[in-house]
């Protein structure tokens, strides 16, 4: 077998042999009186160790988590925005007033940004008939906004003709609708701005009242 050359010279030292022997002993003895020391020290330096973990990677983890979290939310918002961007193709069965109609899913359809006449009120029967001459037993394209729906659970949609004309800012140029905005459906809020510019401009009917 072979044998260590350091393990030999000590072997065959008697002075080596007698340090070595002073050093078990000194060693044996720092065990016994420092061992439970040194253990506190290596418990306390572990704390630290832990605590400034907790210190300096808790916060960076949770703003981690609020960058996701955001980017899930935005991520989100977009899908939701391009979802309601697109047009669809519906049929409309029957005009309820200037500004609602339902279509041939059975859904009743509130067109968003304008408010035409109750039926009490003026210009009511001219507002309804004009939008059935639009869109009545036709097919429209409609395209939504951020809010899909109001709280009677119909559709918010804007509408356009089959020569793509809009139905919410024609009916507001014509004078049967007067503008109407809630948030957060504000996507062509300029556009029916500008024709009831135009309607007032004219002096027709609601913009003459």
């Amino acid at each position: 077998m072979h044998r260590n050359p350091l393990e030999v010279f000590i072997k065959e030292s008697f002075i080596k042999k007698t340090l070595v022997v002073f050093i078990m002993k000194r060693t044996i003895t720092i065990n016994r009186w420092e061992f439970d020391l040194i253990n506190l020290a290596m418990a306390l330096i572990a704390l630290i160790i832990v605590f400034s973990l907790i210190f300096f990677l808790i916060p960076s983890l949770k703003d981690n988590i609020k960058d996701i979290n955001a980017e899930k939310t935005s991520d989100n918002t977009s899908v939701s925005q391009n979802s309601n961007a697109i047009q669809q193709e519906a049929l409309i069965i029957q005009v309820i007033d200037g500004d609602t109609f339902q279509i041939n899913t059975g859904d009743y359809v509130r067109l968003i940004g304008i408010n035409a006449p109750e039926r009490t009120e003026r210009y009511y029967d001219d507002s309804k008939l004009f939008l059935e001459s639009l869109i009545n037993n036709k097919s429209v394209l409609l395209e939504g906004d951020l809010d899909n729906r109001d709280n009677y659970g119909r559709l918010l949609k804007y509408a356009y003709s089959s020569d793509g004309l809009m139905i919410n800012s024609e009916l507001v140029r014509r004078g049967y609708a007067v503008p109407m905005e809630i948030s957060p459906n504000l996507k062509y809020r300029e556009k029916i701005s500008n024709a009831y510019q135009q309607c007032i401009n004219e002096k027709l009917r609601l913009c003459n009242i």
